[in-house]
């Protein structure tokens, strides 16, 4: 399948609209999405702190129908990140093709902050148990999705 990168503009409204709708018929199916060619993937020097965010995160779905992936790629001294968020497609939400985009981040209060650059929307991500677990906020809805270290 060839990568696909979206602008996030379009399908941050979309998935704030399906929110308000629910999964309605999804079903259990696994996850996959596109990756930039050039992703950096990172290794974590420690366990905790903000160095545990580094690397690849898979296997998430939002809502238990939108599948996710993040790969936090680099940390510098200040905690500020570089990520890049993937996606799914889900045709419930009328999300019809996988995307990614390379974000910028902070870690702040053991917590990994990402705002999307047209401001549409926020995730949040903090690390319990050894598992990534996210909150994509827009103005009406928040969804959740836990993700696994690959």
């Amino acid at each position: 399948m060839p990568q696909v990168e979206t602008r996030m503009r379009a399908g941050a409204v979309v998935i704030a609209w399906a929110f308000a709708l629910g999964a309605g018929d999804a079903q259990s199916q696994p996850c996959s999405t596109p990756l930039p060619s050039d992703v950096i993937v990172a290794t974590p020097s420690a366990t905790d702190g903000p160095q545990a965010f580094l690397g690849v995160w898979g296997d998430g779905q939002w809502q238990g129908v939108l599948c996710h992936t993040l790969v936090v790629e680099t940390l510098s001294d200040d905690n500020s990140v570089v990520a890049v968020y993937s996606h799914g497609a889900y045709p419930g939400w009328n999300i019809r093709a996988p995307g990614f985009v390379r974000v910028p981040g902070q870690v702040r209060d053991d917590t990994l902050h990402i705002a999307f650059p047209n401001g549409s929307a926020r995730v949040e991500y903090r690390i319990v148990d050894g598992k990534l677990q996210g909150r994509y906020i827009t103005r009406s809805n928040v969804a959740t999705a836990v993700l696994t270290r690959k």
